[in-house]
């Protein structure tokens, strides 16, 4: 005996479902498809199909120019063009002033550059909240490394003078620049035109340190005992 299909059609008479073998035939009863759009007659039809619009979204906006703000005027996390490095604007004024000085070339003489001194911290800048390396200790490392420069510096000057004749070095020396400190021999300088480093160093922060806020240098003195300790041990 051979199975055959049924099917489950609702009969318009009774409002009931009955059985039937007979298959349903859809295209007996087919919609009709709608009726195209009028099109215009020499106006060109965008071209549409189905898939979605693919066009990459970008993650991160571009901020709208707030309230108060000046056209024209970069924000916070922008990068200023010109002609030194970019840098960001919300930087402070004393972080410009460093990247300008580190872009700006020292005075020059008798051939030799002569190096820029480092600006020191400006007020505000350290947070006083105990920092394993403080602004003033990297200001500590930039002088020194400043004055090694230096006696670099005034060593090869002094090589160029020693080789011009004795009235027109004399001469020469009477137009020392300020920018290169005492003259060899002089001072702390020694007759090579080296000096100690690190205790010139030392003795620049010091003089800076006096002219800080009362608050601020009790900070910092005791910053510095407590590392000293820390060496000791």
């Amino acid at each position: 005996m051979t199975s055959r299909a049924t099917y489950l059609r609702l009969s318009p008479l009774t409002n009931r479902w009955t059985r039937t073998t007979r298959p349903f035939n859809l295209s007996k009863h087919a919609r009709p498809l709608p009726a195209p759009p009028a099109r215009t007659k020499g106006v060109k039809e965008p071209f549409e199909t189905l898939v979605a619009d693919l066009t990459p979204v970008p993650g991160v906006q571009v901020p709208r120019l707030e309230a108060g703000a000046r056209e024209g005027v970069p924000r916070a996390g922008m990068a200023v063009e010109g002609d030194g490095q970019a840098m960001p604007v919300g930087a402070g004024e004393g972080e410009k002033v460093k990247a300008e000085q580190s872009t700006t070339k020292g005075k020059a003489w008798m051939g030799v550059e002569i190096p820029l001194k480092p600006a020191a911290p400006e007020e505000g800048e350290c947070c006083m909240s105990g920092c394993a390396v403080c602004v003033y200790d990297l200001y500590l490392s930039d002088l020194e490394h400043f004055q090694l420069s230096l006696a670099s510096a005034r060593k090869a000057i002094m090589a160029r003078l020693d080789a011009l004749p004795p009235h027109e070095k004399e001469q020469k020396m009477k137009e020392w620049p300020d920018e290169l400190g005492d003259k060899p021999g002089e001072g702390v300088v020694g007759k090579e035109g080296g000096v100690d480093a690190k205790k010139e160093a030392e003795k620049e922060l010091e003089r800076e340190r006096k002219t800080l806020d009362p608050t601020v240098r009790a900070f910092l003195e005791m910053e510095a005992r407590v590392k000293a300790k820390g060496k000791d041990r």
